[in-house]
């Protein structure tokens, strides 16, 4: 919800083109027309009964509503650099960094959808560790670059971001709280270090800090 809210502001008002910005091939790159194609396919199943105007009214918001996980990290993917820069920028990462992040967790998302193995499983896509996290310089420490197909490596980066979306939530409280209840289950296998959690939530401190 937080990373659709700020393509839809930054893609519509800070580029300064309004409610019909995604229809804008000048915003985006080459995909922009295979894209948009496949949105109006979307939008036309999903807005029967639901939205009263046809596709060409359609506001950015409603068809931010419309797209599947995997369809928003293409559109961000097809995003002038520049329009994805401010809305990484929010978050304290790369947008090189957020694009490649939204690939991999739109696989860890499927996995979880089917009721797949997760906790130990090894993932053939992985994502660029990031050199900084907010205003820290030397956020790589946090991550486990030898072993980066498991999913300790997103385990963190997911709690980075909830915490700089919501730090209320306590998510990064709450998943440590689960590993501990399943003791039993070995850390290696889920690619963590044995200070796992301290950096993990030291990763954390680094979202609210800066």
């Amino acid at each position: 919800m937080s990373l659709r809210t700020q393509w839809v502001h930054n893609v519509a008002y800070v580029s300064g083109v309004g409610r019909f910005a995604h229809l804008d091939a000048k915003l985006f790159t080459k995909y922009h027309s295979h894209n948009l194609d496949r949105l109006q396919q979307d939008y036309e199943e999903y807005s029967r009964g639901k939205y009263p105007y046809p596709f060409g009214d359609c506001p950015i918001w409603a068809a931010a509503e419309v797209m599947s996980f995997g369809r928003f990290s293409r559109w961000y993917e097809d995003t002038r650099r520049q329009v994805r820069r401010a809305i990484a920028r929010h978050y304290g990462i790369d947008e090189k960094i957020l694009a490649s992040l939204l690939r991999h967790l739109v696989r860890v998302r499927n996995i979880c959808a089917h009721h797949e193995r997760l906790w130990d499983r090894g993932l053939q896509s992985t994502f660029k560790i990031p050199d900084r996290l907010g205003d820290d310089r030397k956020a790589s420490r946090f991550f486990n670059q030898q072993d980066s197909h498991k999913i300790y490596n997103m385990l963190v980066m997911v709690a980075y971001l909830m915490e700089r979306i919501n730090p209320l939530a306590g998510w990064p409280q709450r998943l440590t709280a689960l590993l501990d209840e399943h003791c039993r289950l070995p850390r290696s296998s889920m690619g963590m270090p044995p200070d796992w959690a301290a950096k993990l939530l030291a990763a954390c401190e680094a979202a609210v800090d800066s």
